[in-house]
């Protein structure tokens, strides 16, 4: 809110009119007042009405008008009407103040007045009696509206009440009130005045009588409420009088008020007003700051003058002071501000720092743990969680840091602590802080306790925490698991241990070249002591042999790749060159950075000499001098590629020696090494020096045929290989014989690569050997077919061991001494799903020829085994079971453990289990042929020579072979009682195995005839379907 601001000089001036203009105002209402001019007619009503007061205020209020009360006693008027009762109004004051009403509350009824003009005002007096008057005028409510109470007898209350008029009384009142009930059972009603008396109700008159009326009863049986006592007088004529001579007063008085205020105006205005004003525009100036001048009050009032001087000198000295109080509140304020501003840096300092306390405590990849003095864990940070197994809430408070140590580490400290202070620390805790207290930081490496009792090596790091030296707050320990470190630490030390004693020389540089380690290899390669070689370059040992290109290269791969490895030559410390194969690896920091380079190379000085006399042999076969199989490829591309070009044909032979494996098995390697020279030797002789022929291994040789002619000059060129390869070869005083069978492929015809055109020209030389040995064949799409079948059953093949397809068979054997059955033979069937039963004749050989030999006979071995043990078990009688072994199980160096294998695993004896092997099997390494069968029979085992006399054989080898049976071959078994030559053989094989002690089986017996001549010559065991068929196990067990 505005409030407006008055100039003091108007304010004075308006002041003293307005106190003119009251004095006169107050002037004239006294005169009006003294006059009693311009009165209005009035009535009064009384109206009763209910309300609650106090007899002790009632009582305050007689005791205080006790005077006024005795000059209404003394008044003829009221002590007529007061004299009419039984006890006056001394006794009824004596009785209000007496003790027994003292306190007491009652319900007293309550007359109000109202003022009613009236219009009849002829008999009115002119003005009330005087005595009345001056009775009542020391009332305090000498109004209409307010009452004074008397109390009366028990059942009575007096009421008393000046009827007045703006300070004039009219007369007085007094009504004699019953409390017997609430309401009038009667009055008596005392007036004084000039006036007419009514008691109304509802505008209905009940009583009226003229003012002189006294000591009348009035209102017998009343009703309770709503009755008006109604006064009326006459007084206008003084109010005229006295309205006249008011008016003249106010009028007179009001032009004499109104010059001496002028006249204060002036003068105040001019003598005070302008001086303050003065005053008040210069204190504002200097409230605002400004400077102010001299006052100078140009006043005749010595106090202004005063005022003026006391002014300037308090302007003076407030401009000085405030002068003063900027420059302090100046300096002030900028000491608080750059302690505001370095609180606020601190604050904000203080924050970053906790931040970063809080950030790196939970991104810590450090277990920090802080503890109290005792060793009550206070903090536990997220990676200790990770690293101990614990979660934070269980530990802080709760668990003592001792749980994380082993406890015979401790005890061990706290020894070695002891024993080196030379006093006892017996607490673990004290051992584990000792350092610590010192004011040292304590840094061990060793084994902390995960949650579940496992440990782990650990980085232990124990600092005291607390500002004084005397004071310990707790300890702070931050630990790392060095698990991985430990390892890489053993990895290197055994990297190094390696290093050192490798047989390669190595040597190691830093990301320049510089040489920073090498092995004692290094100094026995090259022979450069490490004392000479440590920070030099290990270009230093060039040997001039390579150009700068050849480094460029090695370099541009190193960096690409971070390895190189070839072939150089370097510069022994002698001076001599040598070769060495070297590999360059580069070492990679963290960052991809090259850390160090690492050579390790090996003197391949004498594989050099070696390789240059390989080289010599590498595209000739060093037994015949022929092209070996990698010349031959090399030789036939290079025809391939000259046939396209000049659009000539070109033939390929395949040869295959007949019968030369018999020769090599019995007369031995040696032989069949002459024989093979004496071949290539008369195969080069039915060619031209155009042709090529090699030896691709083995007895098989082919022949590159540039230009050859039709096919009647191949078949003729053929037959002339064939017959000159079927004339005898003398060798070592003996006529050998053998033959040869040739398979032919023609370019294009036949194939227009390398691989087709010799695939082609095998499948031909096979078909050749089909069609009985010693011819050739041309290759025709036909033969693909069977080759394809034969191929399709290798497959088959394959899958038939994993899918269950193969099944033995179990061929009984007879003892002819109590023609009781022995034991039992396993053979091999194959039950295709699709192609039915195929004939051991036909799959077992391509077996042989893909090596699937091995796996089945491993099958057949255990599978056979197994059985044997069940009828043993069953039966309780001694059964053998006999196992045909193939060539390439024989030559497994693991047999004899892969057999012993079997039987441990299956608790089955040795002597249960016969082995048969064939003639040529044993003459093929006769050593090695001895020393299996020695390592077989000591393990109890049992050795037959299957299908004895179609091989080769030497007796004076044989008689070596520590062999148990012979087992006669059923071509022979077939012509008994028939040919007298098969009966002279059988019977010398029985004479002679004898007389080594050996067994004989006879296999193939068919009729009883042949049965009764091997009964008869004492053959002691003999098989064949004159016996039994080879049956399935489920049969075996029926007939046994």
């Amino acid at each position: 809110m505005i409030r407006k601001k008055i100039p003091i000089g108007w304010l004075l001036g308006l002041i003293s009119i307005g106190g003119m203009l009251v004095i006169g105002g107050v002037l004239g209402l006294v005169t009006l007042k003294s006059f009693g001019g311009a009165f209005e007619q009035h009535a009064a009503r009384l109206t009763l009405s209910q309300t609650e007061t106090s007899i002790a205020g009632i009582h305050e209020f007689v005791r205080t008008r006790t005077d006024m009360l005795r000059d209404i006693a003394h008044s003829p008027l009221l002590l007529q009407g007061v004299m009419q009762q039984e006890t006056g109004l001394p006794n009824a004051v004596d009785h209000l103040e007496s003790s027994r009403l003292a306190g007491q509350r009652v319900r007293l009824m309550l007359f109000d007045f109202e003022a009613m003009p009236i219009h009849d005002t002829a008999a009115a007096p002119r003005q009330p009696p005087k005595e009345i008057l001056t009775a009542l005028l020391e009332s305090d409510s000498p109004t209409l509206a307010r009452f004074s109470w008397f109390p009366g007898g028990k059942s009575a209350l007096w009421l008393g009440a000046s009827i007045s008029w703006r300070g004039s009384t009219e007369g007085v009142l007094i009504a004699e009130i019953p409390m017997d009930r609430m309401g009038f059972l009667s009055a008596r009603m005392f007036s004084t005045g000039h006036g007419k008396l009514e008691i109304l109700q509802d505008s209905k008159t009940l009583f009226s009588d003229s003012w002189q009326a006294m000591g009348k009863t009035i209102g017998r049986g009343l009703p309770q409420l709503g009755v008006q006592i109604r006064y009326t007088s006459d007084l206008s004529q003084i109010r005229r009088e006295q309205q006249e001579l008011a008016v003249n007063l106010i009028f007179v008085g009001s032009l004499l008020v109104a010059a001496i205020g002028l006249i204060t105006f002036w003068v105040g205005r001019r003598t005070l007003v302008q001086p303050l004003l003065k005053i008040e525009q210069m204190t504002a100036r200097i409230i605002n700051g400004e400077s102010v001048e001299s006052a100078s009050l140009k006043s005749h009032v010595v106090e202004l003058q005063s005022l003026g001087r006391r002014f300037d000198e308090m302007a003076r000295e407030t401009q000085l002071a405030r002068q003063h109080l900027q420059s302090l509140v100046e300096a002030r304020t900028q000491a608080l501000n750059k302690e505001l501003q370095d609180k606020k840096t601190a604050t904000m300092e203080l924050r970053k720092v906790s931040a970063l306390q809080s950030a790196i405590l939970e991104s810590a990849t450090y277990a920090i743990v802080t503890m109290d003095p005792l060793g009550t864990i206070m903090s536990f940070n997220p990676t200790a969680e990770r690293m101990f197994g614990y979660r934070a809430p269980d530990m802080i408070g709760k668990r003592s840091v001792l749980v994380l140590h082993r406890h015979e580490d401790l005890v061990k400290k706290s020894e070695t602590l002891s024993r080196e202070r030379g006093q006892t620390i017996a607490s673990p805790f004290d051992a584990l802080t000792f350092v610590a207290d010192r004011g040292r930081v304590d840094e061990t490496e060793c084994h902390l306790v995960r949650r579940g009792g496992g440990t782990f090596p650990a980085r232990l790091t124990i600092t005291r925490l607390g500002d004084r030296d005397d004071l310990v707050e707790g300890y702070m320990a931050v630990s790392s698991d060095i698990t991985q470190r430990k390892e890489t630490e053993e990895k290197l030390q055994l990297a190094h241990e390696i290093i050192q004693k490798a047989g390669e020389a190595v040597v190691i540089t830093n990301p320049s070249g510089q040489i920073i380690d090498i092995n004692p290899a290094y100094e026995k390669v090259t022979g450069y002591h490490r004392k000479d070689i440590l920070g030099r370059n290990p270009s230093m040992a060039k040997s001039g042999r390579h150009d700068a290109a050849f480094y460029a290269d090695m370099w541009t791969t190193l960096n690409a790749t971070g390895r190189w490895e070839g072939e150089i030559w370097d510069r022994r410390a002698s001076g001599e060159i040598f070769p060495k194969w070297l590999g360059i690896n580069a070492i990679r920091d963290d960052d991809g950075h090259v850390s160090n380079y690492v050579g390790i190379f090996t003197d391949i000085s004498a594989q050099k000499s070696t390789e240059r006399k390989l080289e010599r042999l590498a595209f000739f076969d060093p037994l015949t001098k022929l092209p070996n199989r990698a010349l031959f490829r090399d030789r036939l591309t290079q025809g391939l590629e000259m046939a396209r070009r000049d659009t000539h044909p070109l033939a390929l032979m395949f040869i295959d020696l007949d019968r030369f494996k018999n020769i090599n098995d019995n007369l031995g390697h040696d032989v069949g090494d002459e024989v093979l020279i004496a071949v290539a030797q008369r195969i080069k002789g039915c060619l031209r020096k155009s042709d090529t022929v090699a030896r691709l291994g083995g007895d098989e040789f082919t022949v590159i045929l540039r230009d050859p002619g039709d096919s009647v000059d191949l078949g003729t060129l053929a037959d002339d290989i064939i017959g000159v390869l079927t004339k005898p070869f003398h060798i070592r005083e003996q006529d050998l014989f053998i033959g040869a069978s040739i398979g032919i492929a023609l370019f294009p015809e036949d194939g227009a690569d390398d691989e087709t055109l010799m695939k082609n020209a095998d499948v031909a030389m096979y078909q050749a050997k089909q069609a009985g040995r010693g011819t050739y064949r041309f290759f025709t799409n036909e033969m693909n077919d069977n080759t394809g079948r034969r191929i399709a059953l290798e497959a088959d093949l394959r899958t038939a061991i994993d899918q269950d397809q193969l099944a033995l068979h179990y061929q009984p054997k007879i003892a002819l001494e109590n023609n009781r059955i022995i034991g039992f033979e396993a053979l091999v069937r194959w039950n295709h799903p699709t192609k039915g039963m195929i004939s051991p004749i036909e799959f077992i050989p391509l077996a042989e020829e893909t090596g699937l030999i091995v796996p089945l006979g491993e099958w057949v071995l255990k599978t056979a085994c197994t059985r044997i043990k069940n009828w043993r078990t069953k039966l309780n009688e001694d059964l053998t079971i006999a196992v045909n072994l193939s060539a390439r199980q024989f030559e497994d160096p693991l047999l004899t453990e892969k057999i012993e294998g079997i039987l441990t695993e299956l608790h089955l004896p040795s002597s249960a289990l016969e082995l048969e092997i064939t003639e040529s099997i044993a003459m093929a390494d006769v050593e090695r042929t001895i020393a299996v069968i020695d390592g077989l029979k000591s393990r109890g085992l049992r050795i037959s020579i299957d299908d004895f006399g179609t091989g080769y054989s030497s007796l004076s080898y044989l008689k070596r072979f520590p062999l148990h049976s012979l087992k006669i071959d059923k071509s022979f078994i077939h012509g008994l009682a028939i040919a007298s030559d098969d009966e002279a053989i059988v019977t010398a094989i029985l004479s002679m195995a004898h007389s080594m002690n050996l067994n004989v089986i006879a296999e193939g017996v068919e009729t009883e005839d042949q049965l009764s001549f091997l009964r008869t010559n004492d053959c002691e065991e003999v098989q064949g379907y004159f016996i039994s068929k080879p049956i399935p196990a489920e049969d075996v067990e029926k007939m046994l």
